[in-house]
């Protein structure tokens, strides 16, 4: 097959002085049959294959908007600005009103290469947007599926797929840096065989593998560049690729969000037994699950290779800040390790289909699941444990270095022990996920999850039939309540105002820092908890029933009368745990001390408690 698509039809969006590229095609085929090498194997009846193969190409164009400085404001003058840029040393404009060459940091040299010649307007001057470019953002995509079949004998057979996809998309970034490739890879193999013990006695065992990954490759050397610019105390050689964030007012910035990615890796086992007996047809059967996802963590654009702002502070305008290397702030952050969550699921159940006259069969069976919460191999989770009065606690992992990885900002801020009482409200406790009684997932375990199911059909006559069934199932919590627990008062930013008691710049880069620690803390009772999950979170249940009349009016036509209700339970939802009662007086003329936990801020929860009810 094939499919063709172009921009014959596209329209301009705003800001677009050209339409970008786009043609693409989508290709792919399929074959498959028994597998026959001439003169050396026969498969036929005995060994099968598919094969599945998808391209996709599509070359198009993304629009680059970007607002540049211009020559002359490259060279430190400023006299087609209408602005007046001072010398922040001294408080006096600069002589002509142009930076000498002599006083532009080498930082900002460093950066200025990676800024484009304007291509919108004269140029003269500053103006929005004055560097307009469509560039390379193709999309591709492969893919193909592979399935061997084998009959091994008349009791043994066996199965492989395997399922592999690479699509990687160019993604533009600003001023002249390289462009991002945004991979998406999956792989997946699966494997069966099926033994046929006795003619009433079969079991099939099969095993599964996938992999799927989403990353942001940026083809620029971050590091060996950030390392060039010696800027002082930023950690060289960082774990992660990436870049400094210097943020110019009213300029597109130098900057570049750190490359993300996100994996999820599964192991899968399933054994099921089928036993024919009279007229019973027994299944039992176990499922047992190994879950990773892993994802990076991140604080600030910048992250610990530091965010500086410009904003005209000292010298009156942004880029002449910048030219001079004097920020009003500087915060750098203090990461680590990358998120890494990790679990293993059991399952198991038994179940019978008896067929008690030629009318009536009744299925029931029994379930039993065991979904234990993630914990984080890079120590970054944290929970909030309300059963605590008046502080509640913090709870982290149980390895030594769970603890050093809560932010001294935080601790400050939610007046984390050993602090004193404030307002007769004792310091919050910081508690391991051992000395808590809780489990690495810093979340109750549930062993009683008990599924049971029944249903039956009974046939009236010839023509009419009535089935009824009802069972309980529950809902699996993945990755994403794990996830609301990382970075929680892991986010460890130091901050450092860059404006002296005089007005004047206290450091200038490659300085990246003032004197003392740069640790940024709240008022007690302002630290956010963003989002905990409730300690004895209970896995979400719902409850089913069925019943239906199916009634054959003639050879051609059928009629079904039923009744569906369901009843779920143990639902998540996300309530604000601190919040105060309600009251005449407005909130903000009430002390903390009114607040549940008042050492606290917002303290938000995945709790389980919904419910709903549903008939049709």
């Amino acid at each position: 097959f094939w499919y063709h698509q172009n921009r014959a039809f596209d329209a301009l969006t705003f800001g677009q002085s050209s339409l970008p590229a786009k043609v693409s095609n989508n290709f792919g085929g399929t074959i498959g049959g028994p597998v026959r090498i001439p003169k050396l194997y026969d498969g036929k009846n005995k060994t099968f294959f598919q094969f599945a193969w998808e391209s996709l190409r599509f070359p198009r164009q993304s629009t680059i908007a970007n607002t540049i400085p211009s020559q002359r404001l490259r060279q430190g003058d400023f006299t087609a600005e209408g602005v007046t840029v001072r010398d922040p040393l001294t408080g006096q404009p600069f002589p002509g009103n142009v930076i000498p060459g002599a006083r532009i940091n080498s930082v900002a040299r460093a950066i200025i290469q990676f800024y484009p010649a304007i291509n919108i307007g004269d140029g003269t001057r500053r103006s929005v947007n004055n560097f307009i470019e469509n560039r390379v953002a193709n999309i591709e995509s492969n893919q193909f599926d592979l399935r061997i079949d084998q009959v091994l004998g008349p009791k043994h057979s066996v199965f492989g797929r395997y399922t592999w996809k690479q699509n990687p998309t160019l993604g533009p970034n600003n001023l002249t840096l390289p462009s991002d490739t945004n991979n998406a890879n999956h792989n997946q193999f699966v494997g069966s065989h099926t033994w046929t013990i006795q003619p009433t006695l079969l079991n099939e065992i099969r095993g599964g593998w996938s992999y799927a990954e989403t990353r942001t490759d940026f083809p620029f050397d971050g590091r060996a560049f950030t390392n060039s610019l010696n800027l002082r105390d930023i950690q060289r050689d960082i774990f992660f690729n990436g870049l400094p964030n210097f943020s110019i007012d009213q300029y597109t910035g130098f900057s570049k969000t750190r490359p993300g990615f996100s994996r999820s890796t599964n192991a899968q086992f399933i054994d099921n037994l089928t036993w024919q007996k009279g007229k019973h047809t027994f299944k039992f059967g176990g499922d047992i699950r190994y879950l990773r996802a892993e994802s990076a963590l991140g604080f600030t654009t910048g992250n610990n290779y530091g965010d500086f702002s410009f904003n005209g502070s000292f010298t009156g305008n942004s880029w002449g800040d910048f030219l001079l290397g004097t920020p009003v702030s500087s915060q750098i952050a203090v990461l680590s390790a990358d998120n890494d969550g990790r679990a293993i699921h059991y399952k198991f159940y038994g179940q019978d289909s008896w067929r008690i006259t030629n009318k009536l069969t009744l299925e029931y069976g029994l379930r039993w699941e065991f979904h234990p919460g993630y914990y984080d191999a890079g120590f970054n989770i944290a929970n909030f444990d309300r059963s605590v009065p008046r502080t509640g606690r913090v709870v982290v992992m149980s390895d030594p270095k769970a603890r050093t990885l809560v932010a001294p900002g935080a601790i400050v801020s939610f007046n984390g022990c050993p602090g004193q009482p404030i307002n007769g409200v004792p310091c919050t406790p910081i508690v391991t996920a051992k000395e808590a009684g809780l489990p690495e997932g810093l979340r109750k375990n549930y062993y009683t999850q008990f599924l049971p199911r029944v249903g039956f059909a009974y046939r009236l006559d010839n023509k009419t039939t009535v089935r009824a069934s009802a069972g309980m199932y529950n809902m699996i919590i993945l990755g994403s309540v794990f996830f609301s627990l990382t970075g929680t008062v892991q986010s460890d930013v130091r901050f450092f105002n860059n404006v002296g008691a005089n007005g004047q710049p206290i450091f200038t880069l490659p300085d990246t820092r003032t004197p003392g620690s740069g640790i940024r803390t709240g008022a007690v009772g302002s630290f956010e908890f963003r989002t905990a999950n409730q300690i004895d979170f209970r896995p979400p249940q719902m409850t089913q029933w069925s019943f239906s009349l199916d009634r054959q009016l003639t050879n051609t036509t059928g009629l079904r009368l039923s009744y569906i209700g369901n009843k779920s339970s143990h639902m998540p939802w996300a309530p604000d745990v601190n919040q105060m009662s309600p009251d005449t007086r407005f909130f903000s003329q009430r002390p903390n001390t009114d607040r549940p936990f008042p050492n606290w801020g917002l303290i938000f929860s995945r709790d389980a408690g919904a419910s709903t009810n549903d008939h049709s």
